[in-house]
């Protein structure tokens, strides 16, 4: 979200005084909570990186969306908890093979915090889902 920040700085100082500036305002503000959100916690900190304790206390919608990182589809909650398994299973593979750091082609560094990223919505969400329940069924 980097670079979505000061893409949207940029516009926002180019922009003339009215109506287009408040909407670049409005999406800058959104991309900064969006990178706030991404930041907040630190991967040194396993507790805190395992718990996903970001965003306020008393909302636990204001961390990171998990569901997002791995691109998993809206109506997941309407399928067989067998089914939300294997679909955060099979995107996680999916998204292993693009950003692996030994396959992707770009910055290394990218490519190993979009891992990460991938690896804990993984854990999270096979720990929320209780996916090791369903395997034996």
């Amino acid at each position: 979200f980097d670079g979505a920040v000061a893409d949207w700085r940029a516009a926002l100082d180019k922009a003339p005084a009215g109506e287009k500036a408040q909407e670049l305002q409005q999406r800058l503000s959104h991309a900064l909570d969006r990178q706030r959100r991404w930041q907040c916690v630190d991967p040194s900190d396993r507790k805190a990186w395992q718990d996903n304790r970001c965003g306020h206390p008393g909302d636990p919608k204001s961390g990171r969306d998990h569901r997002a990182v791995l691109e998993l589809p809206a109506n997941l909650d309407q399928l067989a908890p067998e089914a939300q398994c294997g679909w955060v299973n099979r995107q996680y593979r999916k998204l292993a093979r693009v950003w692996h750091p030994d396959r992707y082609k770009g910055v290394k560094a990218r490519a190993e915090r979009k891992m990460r990223e991938c690896a804990e919505a993984k854990e999270v969400l096979v720990r929320q889902l209780r996916c090791s329940e369903h395997k034996g069924r």
